[in-house]
């Protein structure tokens, strides 16, 4: 504190999609922080992606604490609405990339989000070049090496999303996905997420 500045990170006492007691954890450690220090002069908030939403909660729930907060890229819309999305590209990875991942409506509880599991999805994805253009024009990523982390993530968000809802709480029977040169073929071959 000399250098008249302070910074505090948290980890949460929950993983994955557990906002509700990450806002418990944040604003203890705050809480903490003042006890222990005293009131700091400002107080900024800031997190990544859904610490970026969570920088947003603070926010709103707690606007006396903080004198601003900076969100990046946070996942700030609507909930349902991302991971409808994230549910989507992994529905459409499967159809460009059978049996290399589990079934994105089933994601098994042993699923572990590892560097070896996206190495293995980067190279499937490097093997089939025009599958992988394809895909990364439907879903926005520039790369394969940020496709396949980002699937591989997705994978793993889905599990504790499904492991929370006691199933899946994802449906694309209704959905028409188009940006492909043959949008039927894609369409009669992507697998219902049931």
């Amino acid at each position: 504190m000399t250098a008249g500045y302070a910074l505090i990170q948290s980890g949460y006492s929950a993983g994955g999609w557990a906002v509700e007691q990450a806002i418990g954890d944040i604003e203890g450690l705050r809480k903490y922080f003042v006890e222990k220090y005293g009131t700091p002069k400002e107080t900024y908030i800031t997190g990544h992606s859904l610490g970026g939403l969570l920088t947003v909660v603070m926010i709103e729930k707690y606007p006396d604490s903080y004198h601003a907060g900076l969100d990046l890229c946070g996942v700030v819309g609507s909930a349902s609405d991302a991971l409808t999305r994230g549910f989507d590209a992994r529905v459409l990875f499967d159809y460009y990339f059978p049996g290399v991942l589990p079934n994105p409506a089933k994601v098994p509880k042993e699923f572990e989000l590892t560097e070896q599991l996206s190495a293995s999805v980067f190279r499937s994805i490097e093997a089939k070049p025009q599958a992988a253009t394809a895909l990364r024009k439907l879903v926005g990523i520039h790369n394969n090496r940020d496709l396949a982390g980002t699937i591989v993530l997705l994978t793993h968000i889905l599990k504790d999303i499904q492991q929370r809802a006691g199933g899946n709480p994802f449906d694309n029977r209704n959905t028409i996905y188009t940006g492909t040169s043959d949008d039927n073929a894609l369409n009669d071959g992507v697998k219902p997420g049931t």
